[in-house]
């Protein structure tokens, strides 16, 4: 015969548990091998019937049963065992790692109180943590920057030596919007450099000048407001000069009412490169750039047409190193004032000396742009008079700041006398009120023809003053 055939009803039960195709024995020619082939495979079937049977019918196999019956049944080789194995476990990972995706954008699993519920294991923020962590790392570096430029200005420079100041930084600010090399004075640049070691000299142009503005602008629209700077408010901006004080006052220099520096946004810098870059005379920026140098970096400024005659850590008496935050020198001393000049007593801004964030600064800048938003046709109106820029960028300006600065920290504002023209008139030695140290006249005008200054470098001479410079023209 040329095929033997199993039982029908066990290939039949067979076929319906593995879906296989009947088993199908081919026999060999001999009889002795026919007889030999068919007890093997007898016995074979025997035994895989017998499997069968302890294993049962397919719908009493349990859950757990039938997950191995998937990877471990018999017909299955240990390759395909193996393949099936690793997609299981390839497919856990790849939803593990989903979960932990969908976690860390901040989506979880919706929960009867309308929030959500994330992994114990959770590493990541939903959008508004975020924002408002990066919101807090923002201002915790803003804080940090600040609170470092204070410990700079309190304690980067060495206090002990007589070159440097406690408080005033060791930088020298000079300006020359229109720079030409062979214009610059090597002897007034050198009595600079050769009388102070280790400062830094910066002469800013057109180019850095505006550089510098960008960064006001920057710090005035910083999101949320967050540089504050010492300010006075602007209460004493609508005197005509420094207030008066008994039958001396007239009608335009009323007694203004006491008022303390306060800590301010920068909102009034916001226009401030529009308004520099529309100044229609040099003159208007250049003052405008010293306040700014100063109250930006602190140090020293001076005009190009001015030399050292004595080093800047002598210009401050012992006695008043540790308080001075602020130098000023008086640049006319008489009653009537001096023609040229608004005031009896007027503060000189062609050198300055100050520390950092000065409130006296501060309000000059906020003064300046405030005035000039101000004026009719604005500054591209009508050509500014020389008062004009007295009044609003130049000494008169500046001395009506500096002495309400003065009765706050030094007069009416800590409950004495107020301090006038007359408190300062014919003073002859440095003297100091609150953190500001004030000059006699030869201090920074020695040679001017008036106020009993010396005609030739004294003792008090601390700077000198060519008066080269001639600003009282069209181009300024």
């Amino acid at each position: 015969m040329d095929k033997f055939r199993i039982d029908r009803q066990t290939q039949d039960y067979y076929n319906e548990k593995y879906a296989r195709s009947p088993i199908t024995i081919p026999m060999a020619t001999s009889p002795l091998k026919d007889n030999a082939m068919l007890s093997r495979w007898q016995s074979l079937i025997a035994e895989r019937s017998a499997r069968l049977s302890s294993v049962g019918s397919a719908s009493s196999i349990s859950s757990p049963t039938r997950a191995s019956a998937f990877l471990f049944r018999p017909r299955f080789t240990a390759g395909a065992r193996l393949r099936r194995l690793v997609l299981v476990l390839a497919g856990l990972f790849l939803l593990t790692i989903c979960m932990f995706h969908l976690n860390d954008q901040g989506h979880g699993l919706s929960v009867p109180d309308g929030s959500r519920w994330h992994l114990p294991w959770r590493g990541g923020m939903s959008a508004e943590e975020k924002k408002q962590k990066a919101e807090a790392a923002e201002a915790a570096a803003l804080e940090a920057e600040k609170s470092l430029l204070a410990e700079m200005n309190d304690s980067e420079f060495d206090t002990t030596t007589t070159t440097h100041l406690p408080h005033i930084p060791p930088k020298i600010w000079q300006i020359y919007l229109d720079f030409k090399p062979t214009v610059v004075s090597v002897t007034y640049l050198a009595s600079w450099l050769a009388h102070s070691p280790s400062y830094s000299y910066t002469l800013l142009d057109a180019g850095g000048a505006l550089s510098m503005v960008r960064r006001l602008v920057g710090m005035a629209t910083a999101k949320g407001g967050s540089w504050k700077v010492p300010i006075y408010p602007n209460t004493y901006r609508q005197s005509t000069g420094p207030p008066t004080t008994g039958a001396d006052a007239t009608e335009g220099e009323k007694e203004i009412p006491n008022v303390e520096v306060e800590l301010g946004t920068l909102d009034f810098a916001k226009d401030a490169l529009k308004q520099y870059t529309a100044m229609p005379r040099r003159v208007l920026r250049a003052d405008f750039m010293r306040y700014l140098a100063l109250a930006l970096e602190g140090g020293v400024y001076s005009d190009m047409d001015t030399s050292l005659a004595k080093p800047i850590g002598e210009w401050v008496p012992e006695q008043f190193r540790a308080e001075t935050r602020l130098i000023v020198g008086l640049e006319s001393d008489s009653s009537p004032p001096v023609k040229g000049t608004t005031y009896e007593v007027q503060f000189c801004q062609w050198t300055l000396a100050s520390a950092p964030d000065h409130p006296t600064l501060w309000s000059m800048l906020d003064r300046i742009l405030g005035k000039v938003s101000k004026l009719k046709g604005g500054l591209l109106g009508d050509k500014l008079s020389d008062n004009d820029v007295l009044e609003i960028t130049g000494p008169a300006a500046w001395t009506e700041v500096v002495f309400e600065h003065l009765n706050q920290v030094a007069g009416t504002g800590v409950g004495q006398p107020r301090i006038t023209w007359e408190t300062l008139t014919g003073m002859t030695e440095p003297q100091l009120y609150g953190d500001t140290l004030v000059l006699p006249i030869d201090g920074f005008a020695t040679g001017v023809p008036h106020s009993h200054a010396s005609k030739t470098k004294s003792k008090q001479t601390l700077v000198q003053h060519q008066f080269q410079g001639n600003w009282r023209d069209d181009k300024g």
